[in-house]
């Protein structure tokens, strides 16, 4: 019998073996079966294929997909759903799954050339050379792109039953002290849910016991690879701040819902993915 090992949040699909198990009494499946649905799920969600798919849609394509981890000799106690889950191993996975690993060849075959302009401690600046994908017929024509290489990073909502903790910060390149949720950037061979459970801690001095994985986020898609993480943490406990030397923190306050509005509509909040935090949040408590 497969086991999870662990707890993974993938979209809105949490897989561990408790959930396995209890969906699996639920629907009179296998543990085995189950898990390959969840897995099914989780990974549409994490690489952006079919989010609105229905449940019986994905048991209809269970047996493929599990056909096609077995075919490549992959079990899922080998740590699979872990490597999902780091975005830097994302083409690791697709290369294991057929179809994504053609969707992936065909995207990166639009890249002709790759030059380097800048390497720094976070990013890399490349100049590529493409084809577009509407334009890949016999006169197509090659446009060229500044791309910001960034290592991905997460982001993290502290929240209560009546609101949020937000923290205020400097940020150089904006010029300004800005109002935002705790965030940061993955460390060489870190995981995501390991980033966001540090950044936490370091910036606010939380703990939490409960988290959920909200989605991510392109902050500037036309430019940049930086793909942040988006995390609700809740059930709070106060631990110690580890602050970097180049952060500049010098508040800490919890906003009800209704002063974040409020905030948001009198543009005290500028920062976009505390906008997207509260955006997901807002959307959830109104599907309750």
């Amino acid at each position: 019998m497969p086991s999870v090992g662990g707890t993974y949040y993938m979209g809105d699909v949490v897989l561990c073996d408790e959930v396995v198990k209890q969906q699996a009494s639920q629907m009179g499946h296998s543990y085995e079966r189950e898990f390959f649905v969840l897995l099914v799920h989780g990974l549409t969600h994490l690489l952006g294929f079919d989010h609105e798919r229905s449940r019986s849609e994905a048991i209809k394509q269970m047996e493929y997909e599990a056909t096609l981890l077995s075919l490549a000799n992959v079990p899922p106690e080998s740590g699979l759903v872990a490597r999902v889950i780091d975005a830097r191993k994302k083409p690791d996975v697709k290369r294991l799954i057929p179809h994504m690993a053609t969707w992936d060849a065909r995207v990166q075959s639009y890249r002709r050339d790759r030059t380097k302009a800048f390497r720094g401690r976070f990013i890399d600046v490349h100049i590529d050379t493409v084809v577009l994908p509407s334009r890949l017929k016999e006169d197509a024509h090659e446009s060229r792109y500044e791309v910001v290489e960034h290592p991905g990073a997460t982001a993290i909502a502290a929240t209560t039953a009546t609101g949020m903790f937000l923290l205020r910060q400097f940020r150089y390149a904006a010029g300004q002290y800005m109002w935002e949720i705790a965030a940061g950037t993955l460390e060489v061979g870190e995981t995501i849910p390991a980033c966001a459970k540090r950044e936490l801690q370091e910036e606010m001095g939380l703990t939490a016991k409960r988290w959920s994985y909200l989605g991510p986020i392109f902050t500037v898609p036309g430019f940049c690879t930086e793909e942040i993480h988006l995390f609700e943490a809740s059930d709070l406990s106060i631990g110690e701040v580890r602050r970097d030397d180049d952060e500049v923190i010098i508040d800490i306050q919890h906003f009800t819902w209704e002063e974040l509005f409020e905030m948001v509509k009198e543009q005290q909040i500028v920062d976009a993915k505390t906008l997207a935090v509260i955006t997901h949040l807002w959307a959830r408590r109104q599907r309750v």
